[in-house]
C-alpha cells in the first residue's frame, strides 16, 4: 500500500509541479488570493511564492516572515491556507484511489 501512496503522492507532484510552467505557479497564488477576496494581500508575498509553499506556512511564519502585524489579516489568511489545505488533501486522497483502482486493487491492506 504504501508504494501505491509514494506513486500517488509523486505523480501529484509531478502534476502539480512539472506540468505548468514557474509563472503559472506564481499566478496562481495571486489568482487565489483574489478569489478569496484577499487580493489586497497579494503585495506581502514575492512573485515566486507557489501554492505549495503557501499552503505550508504556519501563523508565526505570516507574522515573523512575511510581516503580517494585522491580527485580522493573519487570521484571514490563516483561514484561506486551511481551505487550501484541504482541497490539496481532498485532490490526494482522490488520487489514491485512482491509483488503487489503476493497479487492480481493491482494497488497502
Amino acid at each position: 500500500m504504501d508504494d501505491v501512496l509514494d506513486s500517488a503522492v509523486a505523480i501529484r507532484r509531478t502534476e502539480s509541479e512539472g506540468s505548468t510552467t514557474s509563472e503559472d505557479r506564481e499566478s496562481s497564488l495571486r489568482v487565489f488570493l483574489e478569489k478569496e477576496s484577499l487580493g489586497h494581500l497579494n503585495a506581502l508575498f514575492p512573485e515566486h511564492v507557489s501554492l505549495s509553499y503557501f499552503q505550508a506556512l504556519t501563523e508565526d511564519d505570516l507574522e515573523h516572515d512575511y510581516n503580517v502585524i494585522d491580527d485580522k489579516e493573519r487570521e484571514l489568511l490563516m483561514q484561506a491556507i486551511v481551505k487550501l489545505r484541504e482541497e490539496f488533501s481532498a485532490e490526494e486522497v482522490r488520487l489514491f484511489y485512482h491509483c488503487l483502482k489503476f493497479t487492480g486493487q481493491t482494497k488497502i491492506t
